[in-house]
């Protein structure tokens, strides 16, 4: 596939095979992708990616020029030689075209500072987190909500799970780790020190131990749900059992976790709560 059948498969859907493909949407919405062209028929409108951008998606010219130029440097790089490289022009524009389009991060009860801190974005009615290996730029997590929609910027590219924020983990004895990258971000916004897999609660890799080598005392906090139970006790065994405190709101509705606790409007103080009783004798501290 070439990026405007991209770029249509992330608009309205696509299925072909070969040379010609068709949107799932709009049957007058064809790409031939051997001469990467587009013919939106029904609006009279046919041309290439830029066009694409500018015509359907309706973007400003130098919004959409450098989405190209970006897009390709990176499909090319990485095809070619395996490298990643940094965009941080992308990362900046995204953010700045995001600056009226907060209300899904305050909805996770994310300050402003916190948003400009993580550079978070927005694109096309897309809510966008930039993902970093160390200082190296890999991929954006996209996100919606009604529907809850999750994916990856760069389908294409090999994208193994990342430790997600791992640069606090130098700084302290004690950490967190979470299950997804908004309850990371926010539990770090409250002060608690908090990392996660990129790629949800059953992408640990074992290797990350190298990561934790000065951390003391460790807490997962589990989803509510059969995922979160079996990451538990992966990370546990990854980590040691002995400075891995497993903490699920097993008593709240599935898929509950740290975000939630909070946008419940419980308090830090709540929280610390919490996690103090799960060094009481008698208190279920462990899932294990």
């Amino acid at each position: 596939m070439t990026l405007l059948t991209d770029l249509v498969k992330e608009d309205f859907g696509i299925t072909g095979y070969g040379r010609w493909w068709r949107s799932e949407v709009h049957s007058s919405l064809v790409v031939d992708s051997e001469k990467d062209v587009f013919y939106f028929n029904s609006r009279g409108l046919r041309g290439g990616a830029l066009e694409y951008l500018l015509e359907v998606r309706q973007l400003p010219k130098r919004f959409a020029e450098e989405i190209l130029k970006v897009s390709s440097n990176y499909v090319g790089v990485v095809r070619e030689t395996g490298l990643q490289v940094k965009f941080e022009k992308l990362v900046n524009l995204f953010h700045l075209a995001g600056k009226g389009f907060r209300d899904y991060w305050y909805s996770y009860l994310l300050t402003d500072s916190t948003i400009d801190r993580y550079r978070l974005g927005h694109y096309d009615g897309w809510n966008l987190i930039p993902i970093y290996n160390g200082s190296k730029f890999t991929n954006f997590q996209c996100r919606k909500s009604n529907p809850k929609k999750i994916h990856f910027w760069y389908k294409d590219s090999d994208f193994s799970p990342i430790l997600f924020n791992r640069d606090v983990l130098k700084f302290v004895t004690t950490a967190y780790i979470t299950e997804g990258m908004l309850d990371c971000i926010l539990l770090n916004q409250l002060g608690f020190p908090t990392v996660c897999s990129t790629n949800g609660a059953m992408s640990w890799n074992s290797g990350w131990i190298r990561y934790f080598s000065n951390i003391t005392e460790i807490f997962y906090i589990a989803d509510n749900d059969s995922a979160g139970v079996v990451s538990a006790k992966s990370v546990a065994q990854s980590l040691g059992s002995g400075r891995v405190k497993v903490l699920r709101f097993k008593d709240s509705a599935p898929k509950y976790g740290a975000a939630d606790f909070f946008k419940d409007g419980h308090s830090v103080e709540n929280f610390k709560e919490v996690l103090a009783k799960m060094s009481v004798p008698g208190y279920e501290r462990s899932l294990l």
